[in-house]
C-alpha cells in the first residue's frame, strides 16, 4: 500500500493530481470569501478572521501541517536504511 501511493506521487500524473485538488480547493476557499465579502460587506469577513472559530481552525491546521511534515520526515528517514 505505501508502496503504490509513493509511486503514485512520484509519477507525473499523481504530482498533477495533488496540484490541482491543492488549486481547486484554493480557488473555492478564494470564491467563498469573496462571495462572503459582497454579501454581508468586508468588515464581516475581517471580523470572521479574528473570531474564535476562525482561531480555532488555525490551530487545527497548524496541527495537520505538523502531522503531515512528521510522517513526511518520517517516511522519508525509513526509506534510505
Amino acid at each position: 500500500m505505501k508502496k503504490k501511493l509513493n509511486d503514485f506521487i512520484e509519477s507525473k500524473g499523481g504530482k498533477w493530481a495533488i496540484f490541482g485538488t491543492l488549486g481547486f480547493l484554493l480557488f473555492g476557499i478564494a470564491c467563498f470569501v469573496v462571495g462572503y465579502g459582497i454579501v454581508d460587506g468586508w468588515d464581516a469577513v475581517i471580523k470572521w478572521f479574528s473570531s474564535k472559530w476562525a482561531i480555532m481552525l488555525y490551530v487545527f491546521i497548524g496541527l495537520w501541517a505538523i502531522v503531515i511534515a512528521w510522517v513526511v520526515y518520517i517516511g522519508k528517514t525509513r526509506s534510505d536504511k
